[in-house]
């Protein structure tokens, strides 16, 4: 005999799903709900509630009504094709296939029973079977509209294949991108020599028409100002040091060395360009050729293979998967940059995908305002961006993570920091931003470390991905599994979702 079950017991089991003040989807089980809709859903375990049925539920909750193909899809079956894996919603079980769904074969076709019959199940069995369905259209219409009741809207007017074929423009075609052929091969940049691509390197090293390079100016005029004071041995950071007072060398023990041991204050131009030759002495202006020439070779050397690779970047811009999006102030950065990129993109979970991504540390161009249009086309075209954070912020990276999640871009924040970490996920604003083609708000994956990073790439690539649905405080947030953060997020003001939604679709069309 089936269970009966009282308003307010159906009230707490759908708890999650409920927003008594809403007046779409999320009103539909709350406390505020139609008594006839709890009448029929007593029997907690024998619904037996079909389409029809549930149907005019909605409808008496004041909703609109669904499809049979809808119905079918979210309460009768388990897409095998879906944008993200389903089997790991909180609430499945394993033997739901057995219990709830039409089971087909690999064909789509309906699996025949002992008795030769179609196992084919057409109504909701029980209130579990019910969350089931509804956590599915909860989280869907988070992920690709976000707003539950606007997306509940829209995908139960459509038909299977219209919900087949919406659902699939939303996966990554996984095998084509394993299965693309090798492109041409980027020149491989030294990683110890990576650092001389960075801007401030090329401030200080490049020549123009002839011209001394900045640093050798620099360092002509100090070595001479020391000379002044009759020192005439002294280091390259030395002379950089915007603090240090050349004069106080005339009257050390040994004048000559002037060799003095602190903590440099240099520009940061200065810190990344002299970091392999701050330490060289420097006793004779003929030195200083000697010193900065050989950086200035390879220097240019370097410069070159970086903006062949940016041209290679840009031939291949329309297959561009994963941006990485970072600054770079010191030798340092680069080389933590470039063990990054190596560690995750050569893992063999990710080197099997087959991805195009940008490296920053093997790519320049032969001018910053190029560079800013290069960087903005390749984070339109690529597919996920990943965030690295360094000590500091940088405009730069932060634009750059902007566009991808306005434009609706699974992004990956890696943040080793605890502190910043944290700050990510739950103040730093650039977490969450809308879509600005559909309004969706759209939140950054914030991953501790490299493994996590390589997981959330191999699950976003494979479709497998792990949402759950949480609310609190009247609000409903989706949330990725792995790293806990809040990817979308539906406010509890009634006043303002409404007034956003309208006024951003009259904007969007106009």
């Amino acid at each position: 005999m089936a269970e009966k079950t009282d308003k307010q017991a159906i009230v707490d089991y759908f708890e999650l799903f409920n927003n008594p003040d809403s007046d779409g989807l999320e009103r539909f089980l709350s406390e505020k709900g139609r008594g006839e809709v709890f009448d029929r859903l007593k029997n907690e375990n024998d619904l037996h509630l079909n389409n029809i049925q549930l149907n005019q539920l909605f409808l008496m909750s004041g909703l609109t009504s669904i499809t049979s193909d809808f119905f079918k899809y979210y309460w009768l079956s388990l897409p095998k094709n879906h944008p993200y894996n389903i089997e790991k919603l909180e609430g499945h079980e394993d033997d739901f296939d057995k219990k709830f769904f039409t089971i087909t074969d690999k064909n789509g076709n309906s699996v025949l029973d002992e008795n030769g019959k179609p196992q084919n199940n057409v109504e909701i069995k029980n209130l579990k079977h019910l969350r089931w369905g509804l956590r599915r259209i909860y989280v869907d219409s988070l992920l690709y509209f976000g707003n539950i009741t606007l997306g509940f809207n829209e995908l139960n007017k459509k038909d299977e294949s219209e919900l087949i074929n919406f659902f699939n423009k939303k996966r990554f075609q996984t095998e084509i991108i394993k299965e693309r052929g090798r492109a041409i091969e980027f020149n491989e940049i030294d990683e110890e020599e990576r650092y001389l691509i960075s801007e401030m390197v090329c401030k200080s090293l490049d020549v123009k028409s002839g011209s001394e390079n900045a640093l050798k100016k620099k360092l002509l005029e100090r070595y001479k100002e020391a000379n002044s004071f009759e020192v005439t041995k002294v280091r390259v950071g030395v002379l950089l040091d915007k603090n240090a007072n050349l004069k106080q060398y005339k009257d050390v023990s040994d004048a000559k060395i002037a060799l003095k041991e602190k903590d440099l204050d240099l520009t940061q131009d200065d810190e990344i360009t002299t970091s392999d030759i701050i330490n060289d002495v420097i006793t004779c202006l003929g030195d200083i050729d000697k010193i900065l020439g050989p950086l200035q070779k390879r220097f240019v050397k370097v410069r070159k293979q970086a903006i062949e690779n940016t041209r290679l970047y840009l031939s291949l811009v329309n297959d561009m998967d994963v941006y990485v999006a970072t600054s770079m102030r010191n030798k340092d950065d680069f080389l933590h940059m470039s063990k990054n990129c190596r560690d995750i993109f050569k893992n063999p979970g990710i080197k099997e995908l087959n991805l195009r991504f940008f490296d920053p540390t093997i790519s320049a161009s032969d001018g910053h305002e190029d560079k800013g249009i290069i960087e903005c086309l390749m984070v339109q075209c690529a597919k996920i961006l990943i965030y690295s954070s360094g000590d500091k912020d940088s405009y730069g990276k932060d634009v750059e993570t902007a566009m991808a999640l306005s434009s609706g871009k699974p992004v990956i924040f890696y943040c080793p920091d605890e502190i910043r970490r944290n700050l990510s996920k739950d103040i730093h604003p650039l977490t969450k931003m809308i879509d600005f083609k559909t309004g969706v708000a759209n939140g950054a994956m914030v991953a501790k470390n490299i493994p996590e990073v390589i997981e959330l790439v191999k699950r976003l690539f494979n479709n497998d991905m792990q949402y759950k649905l949480e609310k609190k405080e009247g609000y409903f947030r989706l949330k990725e599994i792995l790293t806990d953060s809040t990817i979308r997020i539906q406010t509890s003001d009634l006043f303002l979702s409404k007034s956003f939604w309208n006024y951003f679709n009259r904007h969007v069309k106009e």
